[in-house]
């Protein structure tokens, strides 16, 4: 395998590990997403039980 070669090979890699890490990032990005959205929907069913008589 030539310099060339190599190179070509680090840059692919380099690409697929930022694409992982891309992945990762979303993937945190939504569950803290998702865990607001409960937390939220946590507060409105304690609210209603708080106002119901």
């Amino acid at each position: 395998m030539n310099v060339g070669e190599a190179l070509w090979m680090q840059k692919l890699l380099h690409e697929c590990w930022r694409a992982l890490w891309m992945q990762k990032l979303l993937h945190e990005c939504w569950r803290d997403l998702w865990m607001q959205k409960l937390l939220h929907e946590c507060r409105i069913g304690f609210m209603d039980e708080e106002v119901a008589p």
